[in-house]
């Protein structure tokens, strides 16, 4: 019982100290400027939750909840300043 305790303590005491870690997005893309680079565009938002994708240009996204995420489609991994990586799902066409 008491490693089940503990367990759960450290879930959340690492969600208190890093809620980034346990975001589920989605993000959308922000209406703006473009970036020549990821570090360009970093440097540019930091301090934000925002998230720069693609190295040339770089683009920047942000979290919004009232998005609804897509499904099907398969993922397709590009470059970004995000801890986990970045993955964009392409559309899936519908057959009729």
């Amino acid at each position: 019982m008491s490693v089940i305790l503990v367990i759960a303590g450290i879930v959340f005491g690492t969600y208190l100290h890093e809620p980034m870690w346990f975001d589920s997005g989605p993000y959308v893309l922000k209406d703006g400027k473009e970036y020549s680079s990821v570090v360009e565009c970093s440097i540019a938002t930091h301090g934000t939750d925002d998230i720069c994708v693609g190295d040339n240009p770089s683009v920047v996204y942000v979290m919004d909840q009232s998005a609804s995420q897509k499904s099907g489609g398969s993922l397709k991994y590009v470059a970004c300043d995000y801890w986990a990586g970045c993955y964009i799902q392409d559309q899936m066409t519908m057959k009729e």
